[in-house]
């Protein structure tokens, strides 16, 4: 038995010395998910869109819907979370008639969440600064000269400091590109703008797209390309585009759904009548800003019109998977990913109410992504991730 020991361990040692540095082939953990537990229901006035947000600097995200393009709305709602994935009764916070909320962080620095707003019709953006939990100062308004629209918050140039990043477009002007540059107290430099030849985003994703350690700005929009603006060593930003085979793309997720350790573009579809393939589509990175031909498959294309998506780990077996609902339905979709680009059969979830957006985040800090819609009926409906 002495002797088995010492072979045994001798042959470790062996083995763990030939192999030192080599490449190990990659291996997912086991995997016993056990899914989503059924939706929990939260009363809610109303809202186009969700965005997850940790408000009162207690490390656990909190939830904020908001209209779009609704010009008569003039407050947003806060369900602040209560430690447990659970949520406190709504809060309705009183902001400018028809804006839009896109973001929320502290931009000044005195711990209180700053929110981040556009309306179309006045031209530009807007600031309202945290003075308390649910209080609010309006700032003044910041003009990007055409319509305001899509914005983030983003420390876009690594400096430290937050940045304004926000894109305009429409009444026939093309998709242009402003950016605010943060001076770490809540106020900001002139905006600087860039151009581009493009119309009509509909979405808007930060993540460094060509590997150069730069993060660049990609759009989704309502033709056959995916606009992006690509960040440069002097962190001016140049217009360029990923050509795709199908257009209208209500909204993409960037991510790296083949393990191969470069960012790959989702993007949904609602697609022109004259062509219609209502689908999801991928395109892989190929390294430096290149990318494949978009394609879709069997599983994808199950899903009638799948016009939002994201990308999740759900289920932590570090692939990538695909979260989308079906418009105009309360069915909500999730497929897993295999690590190598492609999915398995979808899985429905099914809503409170008709689904209007969603969004997905780790609500009760369990290591594992849940799923919150916002609805027509005036409900917020909650899928827990019930993990393993």
């Amino acid at each position: 038995m002495v002797w088995i020991m010492k072979y045994t361990l001798l042959r470790s040692i062996f083995i763990l010395t030939i192999c030192y540095g080599c490449k190990r082939t990659y291996e997912p953990p086991v995997n016993n998910w056990t899914g989503f537990q059924p939706p929990f229901s939260l009363s809610n006035t109303g809202g186009d869109y969700v965005i997850l947000r940790d408000i009162n600097n207690d490390t656990y995200p909190d939830v904020i819907t908001a209209y779009i393009f609704t010009r008569n709305a003039n407050n947003f709602s806060i369900h602040l979370n209560d430690g447990t994935g659970h949520f406190l009764n709504e809060a309705l916070i009183p902001i400018g008639n028809g804006y839009m909320v896109w973001d929320m962080a502290d931009l000044t620095n005195d711990g209180w969440a700053d929110i981040l707003t556009s309306y179309y019709w006045d031209n530009g953006i807007r600031l309202y600064t945290g003075q308390g939990l649910t209080t609010f100062s309006e700032g003044p308004l910041m003009p990007t000269g055409v319509h305001g629209w899509l914005s983030k918050i983003y420390d876009i140039d690594g400096d430290g400091k937050l940045d304004l990043i926000s894109i305009s477009n429409g009444s026939g002007n093309p998709i242009r590109l402003h950016i605010f540059k943060g001076k770490g107290d809540g106020t900001f430099f002139p905006k600087v703008t860039y151009e581009s030849v493009y119309s009509t985003a509909r979405s808007l994703n930060i993540a460094d797209i060509n590997q150069d350690s730069l993060p660049d700005i990609i759009l989704a929009a309502s033709f056959n390309k995916i606009p992006i603006f690509i960040q440069q060593k002097d962190h001016s930003f140049t217009s360029t585009e990923i050509p795709v085979e199908r257009g209208e793309c209500f909204g993409n997720a960037v991510g790296d759904i083949n393990n191969d350790g470069i960012l790959d573009v989702v993007y949904g579809g609602d697609f022109p009548p004259e062509n219609r393939t209502d689908t999801i589509r991928i395109v892989l990175g190929k390294g430096n800003g290149l990318f494949r031909p978009s394609y879709t498959t069997a599983s994808l294309s199950s899903v009638k019109t799948p016009i939002y998506v994201r990308l999740a780990d759900i289920n932590q077996d570090r692939n990538l998977d695909i979260i989308t609902f079906d418009k105009n339905t309360k069915d909500l979709y999730y497929f897993l990913g295999n690590g190598d680009g492609s999915f398995a059969d979808p899985q429905k979830l099914t809503s409170n109410d008709t689904i209007h957006n969603f969004e997905v985040g780790d609500i009760n800090k369990d290591g594992f992504p849940d799923i919150i819609t916002v609805n027509q009926g005036s409900t917020i409906s909650v899928f827990t991730n019930k993990g393993r």
